[in-house]
């Protein structure tokens, strides 16, 4: 099963809800997306579902910006390539980010 979940500014007391009421462990997820807005508790939840269930890792924040100062955003299609090269390397994931442009391609992937 494939999940996609939506980071809320009460993250902690969703966590809890989403791990315990959705049988998280019974159905073991693979594929899982944490998309909304900075400070709503997306790295939170992904560092703790990483650990709990030992999953890959991708922060969107770390493909989507060029290494340059001042900051830029790199072309969407280079964004895009490593996250194909992610997903690729990796047959189980999570990937967090509030970036819409490039969790539009994640969406189809991760559930249904």
């Amino acid at each position: 099963m494939r999940i996609t979940i939506c980071a809320q500014t009460d993250i902690k007391k969703r966590c809890g809800l989403a791990l315990t009421s959705c049988a998280y462990k019974d159905y073991r997820l693979k594929k899982i997306v944490i998309f909304g807005n900075s400070g709503s508790g997306k790295s939170t939840l992904a560092r703790e579902l990483k650990e709990r269930e030992n999953l890959p890792h991708l922060d969107l924040d770390s493909i989507a910006w060029k290494d340059s100062i001042p900051p830029a955003r790199k072309p969407i299609n280079e964004s895009k390539r490593d996250i194909d090269a992610f997903i690729g390397a990796n047959a189980q994931w999570i990937v967090e980010g509030c970036y819409s442009d490039l969790c539009k391609r994640l969406a189809p992937l991760s559930g249904k």
